[in-house]
């Protein structure tokens, strides 16, 4: 691939003047963008064909034989509209080592599992285990797992049930899924590693899908929009690699500045290679909402968890949580500040019941021109 050769690509026009904003992108979707000097630095995660676009040019699409593309002006009329379908990073400058995945890379995990993350984000460890009610773990450049965060539409959906993100929601309902690798104190209060599921636009084409696997799995998979909002719906059957058997289903409904996700699954476990055999049972479902309402953005979620099992010993633990936040904030020249407050609570037969109030605060110093610097502290 001949872009994996170059190590900057430079963006000008015929004049030789950088272009800074140059959206790069590959696979329908927008993927990055030239920094404030028209540089862009390749992931190596290209397709063979990009695409260039910046706003007064004209859009070029090849593969770079050099590291210089030279976009050619085009008039824009007056008052022209100008609509732009592909999903953007929201963390692109709080953490910029992040890789965007589309709708094919999502219908990829959908099928396969998490594991197939670290093919398009090195650096992120997955890992499936539990056969068909499987528990996912991600561990970011090496750290523990706890420490990633799961998010939808950049507010966090995580829970305190072994870290397990919304009940299993399958990620072909989003439409696209940002993986940062590093944390930031802007974005996920420092942690490891960040997933922050994207909803999809109103005006997105409808898509669909079904399928099944050679074990027995099934699934039939739905998007488009309603008169409620953009819609996303999979129910899917699984086989795990000793035969068990679970069924599940995620929806989402979101619009301008809110969102509805549900998910839900139940089913048969299956140990461990290093463990004894069980013939456990587990069952779990998650409700989360998000919304704007003036200058307050409010959150909040509920979910629970079941597991049964007589072999190798009777056990029967029930784990239910909620977590209600709201934040405001506003920026005074290049001063930045966020506060907010949060509510959380966790009742569990094994670690008993816990709450916690956590207020916060979140300020940020940023300028950017042809040197961005910034500076951000939490508390």
């Amino acid at each position: 691939m001949i872009l994996l050769l170059i190590s900057s690509l430079l963006v000008t026009d015929p004049g030789g003047e950088p272009i800074p904003g140059a959206w790069v992108g590959w696979g329908g979707l927008w993927r990055g963008c030239s920094d404030s000097l028209g540089v862009y630095a390749p992931t190596g995660e290209e397709d063979e064909t990009i695409t260039i676009h910046a706003t007064g040019f004209r859009d070029w699409s090849g593969s770079p034989r050099t590291g210089t593309v030279i976009l050619q002006p085009v008039p824009v009329s007056s008052g022209g509209v100008i609509l732009v379908s592909a999903v953007r990073s929201s963390f692109r400058k709080a953490v910029p080592s992040l890789v965007m995945l589309g709708t094919r890379e999502l219908g990829s995990l959908s099928r396969t599992g998490f594991r197939g993350l670290t093919l398009w984000s090195p650096g992120v460890a997955a890992r499936e285990y539990g056969g068909a009610m499987p528990v996912v773990s991600l561990s970011s450049r090496g750290a523990d797992p706890g420490l990633t965060r799961w998010m939808v539409d950049g507010r966090p959906v995580d829970t305190g049930r072994d870290g397990l993100p919304a009940g299993l929601a399958d990620p072909w309902v989003f439409g696209a899924l940002e993986v940062a690798r590093g944390g930031s104190v802007a974005v996920g209060g420092g942690a490891a590693g960040i997933l922050n599921f994207r909803t999809e636009a109103p005006e997105s084409p409808w898509r669909a899908a079904a399928g099944g696997d050679h074990r027995g799995g099934a699934r039939l998979c739905y998007s488009g929009t309603t008169a409620l909002g953009r819609l996303g719906l999979v129910v899917k059957r699984s086989v795990g690699a000793e035969s068990s058997r679970a069924y599940s289903v995620t929806g989402v409904m979101s619009g301008a500045g809110w969102g509805v996700m549900a998910a839900g699954a139940a089913g048969e476990v299956e140990s461990p290679d290093w463990t004894v055999s069980t013939d456990g049972t587990r069952s779990q479902g998650q409700l989360e909402s998000w919304g704007t309402v003036g200058p307050v953005f409010l959150r909040g979620g509920a979910g629970g968890m079941a597991y049964d099992s007589t072999v190798p010993d009777s056990i029967s633990d029930r784990h239910t949580d909620f977590g209600v936040d709201g934040e405001t904030g506003f920026s005074l020249g290049i001063l930045s500040v966020r506060t907010g407050i949060g509510w959380r609570g966790l009742a569990s037969s094994a670690t008993g019941n816990r709450r916690r109030f956590s207020p916060w605060t979140a300020a940020g110093l940023e300028r950017t021109g042809a040197l961005r610097a910034s500076l951000w502290f939490r508390g």
